[in-house]
């Protein structure tokens, strides 16, 4: 039993059953972000199978403008650079999912309002028969903060400087 299936009229791809079908899910929170607050990813990866996932490697790209990044999850070894960051382990069972596989990236977001979209894909060295889940992209929203400062003056009446000042003695 191998299905075949042909790709843009000119290649031929077999299935036989095995590689790794890996997926990859985001979630962002808070959505909208206050501009310099903490924004949380979290990162699902899934192996749907038939086979374990070896060398899996998560990248992560970065919107412009987050800085103080760190990236941490059970199992996998994450290095963040100005840009991207990447996540790796050295293999993902069958039907692994949940906490055991997540991803938690915190980052502060951008100084600006706007809106900014964070990407990642999952890979690994097992071929992948099902590709198009390895992509993902969220997009959350950044409000601006607005300092604002009222300063209350109170005026002296007003002195003429030509009459002498009122004084009592006595």
């Amino acid at each position: 039993n191998n299905p075949s299936m042909t790709v843009a009229g000119t290649t031929t791809i077999t299935s036989t059953g095995e590689g790794a079908d890996l997926a990859i899910a985001k979630s962002d929170d808070p959505d909208p972000v206050e501009a310099g607050q903490v924004l949380t990813w979290r990162l699902d990866i899934t192996n749907n199978g038939p086979s374990a996932a070896a060398n899996v490697v998560v990248t992560d790209t970065l919107p412009v403008g987050v800085f103080d990044v760190h990236a941490s999850g059970t199992g996998w070894t994450c290095k963040a650079a100005v840009t991207a960051l990447s996540c790796r382990r050295g293999t993902l069972a069958v039907g692994l999912a949940g906490p055991a596989t997540s991803i938690t990236i915190t980052v502060r977001a951008p100084g600006t309002g706007g809106t900014i979209t964070n990407s990642a894909d999952v890979s690994s060295a097992t071929a992948d028969p099902v590709p198009g889940n390895n992509i993902i992209s969220e997009d959350t929203a950044v409000t601006p903060v607005h300092d604002m400062a009222i300063l209350k003056i109170k005026v002296p009446n007003k002195v003429k400087l030509t009459e002498p000042a009122p004084s009592r003695i006595g």
